[in-house]
């Protein structure tokens, strides 16, 4: 994703696909309040897997120092300093030139915009951590609360006392449909030392078998397995096996829920971007209100000797 930063404030903004600068609000993604900028200052485009900037004002647009020529597209460099309409203003540093994704757009013209991953993203409220998630057909999910929503292309939020506007990629738009399989059959193989101070994971979606190594958010996918299996032993029906009480899973596993939340995130992208190729829908932690479990269609639990 583009983005600029202040150097002097170090607020940091998320570059539109097709972005424009400008001093008057109704026709500019950001508004820049100097008397010297235009009402619309300056584009910068996403074109050809490049980041161009063209400068259509009348007081001009200058890139480390230097005013550019105007109507004409000039490439963006990494650390380039921009400012608009006054080579005195304060300058605007090229911190990343990756393609557009995701984000949530500060309203309030002084926070920082809050960049999403690919495929997810983990945000700290004040009050509930809220998870940003995308299918592999290109939806948006917003977690909070164990609550899950489709989150929309420029719905507004709350995060942490501030307003913020969801802007999906162009490429992303919520008509937008892709062909992928919902019951992906999902089996995972994991293997614990006798101490539990060690899980590794191997996860067989559809036949094609990904090794996710030894991590440490495994061990709360080994509680939640123990649960769906001693659930699937006790024929409890399939919709309500492997259910967790977050209080339970707080208490076993010694973390508080901000970290548990952090360690399920950090799963869940991996499994995703393991399986990312396979155009498969592999998701498999669900939550409900208060409670948690993975729902697969098999698990194993192999306890290993470590040397």
């Amino acid at each position: 994703m583009g983005c600029l930063k202040n150097a002097h404030s170090e607020q940091s903004i998320v570059l539109r696909s097709h972005h424009i600068v400008g001093r008057h609000p109704d026709s500019s993604h950001t508004v820049m309040a100097n008397a010297t900028v235009s009402r619309c200052h300056c584009l910068l485009e996403w074109q050809a897997d490049a980041w161009y900037i063209q400068d259509i004002s009348a007081n001009g647009t200058f890139i480390n120092g230097k005013r550019v020529a105007k109507n004409i597209k000039h490439p963006l460099s990494l650390s380039d300093q921009i400012q608009f309409g006054d080579p005195s203003s304060e300058a605007w540093q090229v911190t990343n030139l990756t393609k557009p994704s995701a984000f949530f757009m500060a309203l309030d013209g002084h926070n920082s915009d809050i960049e999403v991953g690919q495929y997810s993203c983990l945000i700290k409220d004040e009050q509930h951590d809220v998870i940003v998630s995308q299918t592999l057909s290109g939806q948006w999910l917003l977690e909070k609360e164990g609550h899950v929503e489709a989150l929309m292309h420029q719905q507004r939020i709350e995060l942490n006392g501030t307003s913020y506007l969801f802007i999906a990629p162009d490429e992303l738009g919520a008509t937008q449909t892709c062909s992928f399989n919902e019951n992906a059959d999902v089996c995972l193989d994991l293997t614990v030392s006798q101490n539990e101070e060690h899980v590794g994971l191997v996860a067989n979606v559809n036949g094609h078998v990904f090794d996710l190594g030894d991590r440490t958010h495994h061990y709360l996918v080994l509680l939640l397995a123990r649960k769906y299996l001693e659930d699937q032993s006790a024929q409890v029906a399939e919709t309500e096996q492997g259910w967790v009480d977050k209080s339970l899973l707080i208490k076993d596993s010694g973390m508080e829920e901000s970290h548990i939340n952090t360690q399920f995130y950090r799963f869940r992208k991996k499994l995703l971007e393991a399986a990312k190729g396979l155009n498969l829908n592999v998701d498999i932690i669900e939550r409900r209100r208060g409670e948690v479990r993975i729902n697969c269609d098999q698990v194993t639990i192999q306890t290993v000797k470590v040397a």
